[in-house]
Formats: C-alpha cells, sequence, structure tokens
C-alpha cells in the first residue's frame, strides 16, 4: 500500500521525501497552518527536488488542507485519511525526515529511526521527546510554556517564538544527509 501511495502521489524517486504531521488532538499542539506551510516552502527552496507529503486522520483533514492550500512553493501530497498504521509505518519508514508537532507519528518515526523535526509548545520536550541525536526540538518561547493545557488559554501563543527559517534549515539538513 505505501509503494502504491508513493507511486501515486510522486514521491521519491530518488528525491528527499519529506513527510509532515500539522495536526494533533490537543488543539493547542496544533501549530498555526501559516507557519507549517512557510517552513515547508522554505525547505523547497532549499531542497529544490524534495518531495512532501501531510499525514493525519480523517478527521485531521481540515487541518491538513488548510496546510496545502496556504503552501506556495512545495507542493505537498495530502495523504489524510488515506493510512492505516502499517501504511502510516512504512510511509515514515521511506522518508527522509518528519516535521511534526508533539504527536504519535512522532513518537512512531523515532521508534523507527526517521529523524524528527519537532515543535513544542504546550509540552515538554524533556518529558515526551523526540530522544537521540537524529532529532531537532525547537521550543515556543511563551512564558507559560509548558502548560500542558489543551487548549491555549493566550490564543495560540504557544507558537511564539519559533523561526521558520530556522526550522526549514533543520529538516532541509537532515532530508539531503540521509
Amino acid at each position: 500500500q505505501a509503494r502504491i501511495l508513493m507511486k501515486r502521489c510522486d514521491l521519491g524517486g530518488g528525491a528527499p521525501i519529506i513527510a509532515v504531521a500539522a495536526s494533533a488532538r490537543w488543539p493547542s499542539k496544533r501549530c498555526p497552518p501559516d507557519f507549517v506551510a512557510e517552513v515547508m516552502d522554505r525547505v523547497a527552496e532549499l531542497v529544490p527536488n524534495a518531495t512532501f507529503w501531510l499525514l493525519g486522520t480523517r478527521d485531521e483533514k481540515l487541518v491538513v488542507d488548510a496546510v496545502v492550500s496556504r503552501c506556495k512553493t512545495a507542493k505537498p501530497a495530502d495523504l489524510a485519511g488515506a493510512t492505516n498504521l502499517g501504511t502510516l509505518t512504512e510511509l515514515l519508514r521511506r522518508s527522509d525526515v518528519l516535521l511534526t508537532n508533539d504527536s504519535g507519528p512522532m513518537h512512531l518515526a523515532c521508534a523507527i529511526g526517521t529523524p524528527v523535526v519537532a515543535f513544542f509548545g504546550p509540552t515538554d520536550s524533556e518529558l515526551t521527546g523526540p530522544y537521540g541525536q537524529a532529532h531537532a526540538v525547537f521550543r515556543s518561547s511563551c512564558d507559560m510554556s509548558p502548560c500542558f493545557q489543551r487548549e491555549c488559554p493566550r490564543g495560540s501563543r504557544c507558537w511564539d517564538g519559533l523561526s521558520a527559517g530556522a526550522v526549514a534549515a533543520a529538516v532541509s539538513e537532515r532530508a539531503v544527509a540521509s
């Protein structure tokens, strides 16, 4: 199934494959779609042959659609709702890097050895990983972070201080190193 989806979406073919998890169950863990799209566009400029795919459940389709619609340079494949756990695992295994928030796919990617670039807002990367040298973590500069609240009491301030350029550089570095 992973091979079929990759072929249908024109992923890979010797080009770096970048997986993106833009959603999460907690609304406060969802990085704004504008920011995620900006990071992807910057990666596409740094690694022009990179291919992108967005993962998520059917319930996360609106978030994925919002990211896709905001991309100007990156042309991501939308696979939200198109995978089961086995297919997701294999797609992550075939990806060069996962751009994500604190989420289940982040832990899955770490477990199978796929490098992760993760953003943390309301949760604490010291408690929930990703662990290891292959990964990069970007943390909020909000003075309440980590607050562990499912809804941001300050209206999405969880993402204050994140630099799209720095995140894109970390993704690009891992994408070309694989």
